[in-house]
Formats: C-alpha cells, sequence, structure tokens
C-alpha cells in the first residue's frame, strides 16, 4: 500500500507518525513534497493530494479521504 501525504502540514505530520509508529508491514510512506517523483499515479497531481491524503491499497485501487483513513 502506498501513502500519499502532506509532508510540509504539521497537523498531516503527526496524524501519520501515529500510523508510523506502529510498524504496519509493506506501507510505502510518500510525502508529496519531499518525495513529489513518487507521484506516479496517472490520476494524481500535487493540488489534489494537498486536500485529502491519498492512498493506493493493495488491489491497486485508490483511496481518497475518510475512505483512505479505513483502509489504514
Amino acid at each position: 500500500m502506498k501513502v500519499f501525504y502532506d509532508d510540509k502540514c504539521s497537523i498531516c505530520n503527526k496524524e501519520i507518525k501515529f500510523y508510523q509508529k506502529r510498524n504496519i508491514k509493506d506501507i510505502y510512506w510518500i510525502g508529496i513534497h519531499k518525495d513529489s517523483k513518487k507521484l506516479d499515479h496517472k490520476n494524481f497531481n500535487k493540488e489534489k493530494l494537498l486536500k485529502t491524503m491519498h492512498i493506493i491499497d493493495d488491489n491497486n485501487k485508490v483511496r481518497v479521504g475518510v475512505n483512505s483513513f479505513i483502509v489504514l
């Protein structure tokens, strides 16, 4: 699973750190500013990613906003 998040947002970072401490395997954390070259999904652009968290799940399905938190 790939988790795309706004790594310049202090609230977002706090939330992501909470999940990272859980040591969930097979999650790739992609900060949209630091890792902008990893925005390889054709429907992603930085503006969309700044508004809500996005996840590409293990079935290659894109989850956005609340749905991404449910998957996570």
